[in-house]
């Protein structure tokens, strides 16, 4: 009898280490998350704020991204469109970044909508950003889901299709 009563202080004791070792492994997966988060949008911001600050310090980028600012479609050389394309990719992908790491659920929301707003405004406002946009789409310069992203943005003044986007059980969270 003494044994029994031993073994089953034993299991209880075990029983109470596994779901206390299970609650810390929660709360560390929790901040674990947190951070993971925190560093994707603070990796995204920091690509973004470098690409700008490139674009402020190099005469040529300057010219470029005046020139892809014009109200009306302008003229180019087949090397123009292709250092375009260039510096337009390369403001783009952190942007399709942001959101693979929204359908990931390790980025903020509020990021996904920012870079999908940015791209949204540059597509509806400026000619060679929309032809850009179009030529991406026929080539597959994306992943179909930013693709479907920053189009259904074209087609609506809201975003709660993102949060639908993100979330397959159509709660409107992100995944």
């Amino acid at each position: 009898m003494y044994w029994e009563a031993i073994s089953a202080i034993g299991q209880v004791a075990g029983a109470i280490a596994v779901v206390a070792t299970l609650l810390y492994v929660a709360r560390q997966t929790s901040i674990n998350t947190k951070a993971v988060m925190a560093q994707t949008a603070r990796e995204v911001d920091l690509y973004v704020g470098n690409w700008h600050l490139e674009v402020a310090r190099d005469a040529e980028l300057k010219r470029i991204n005046r020139w892809s600012l014009q109200p009306q479609m302008p003229e180019f050389t087949d090397a123009e469109w292709f250092e375009f394309r260039q510096f337009a990719i390369s403001l783009f992908q952190p942007f399709q970044s942001q959101y693979t790491h929204g359908q990931l659920g390790v980025g903020p929301k509020d990021h996904l909508q920012l870079y999908v707003r940015i791209a949204k405004g540059l597509i509806t406002t400026f000619p060679l950003w929309r032809k850009f946009w179009e030529d991406m789409q026929r080539e597959q310069g994306f992943t179909p889901g930013f693709f479907k992203a920053v189009n259904e943005s074209l087609e609506r003044s809201d975003y709660a299709h993102l949060a639908r986007n993100l979330d397959p059980s159509g709660r409107g969270g992100v995944v």
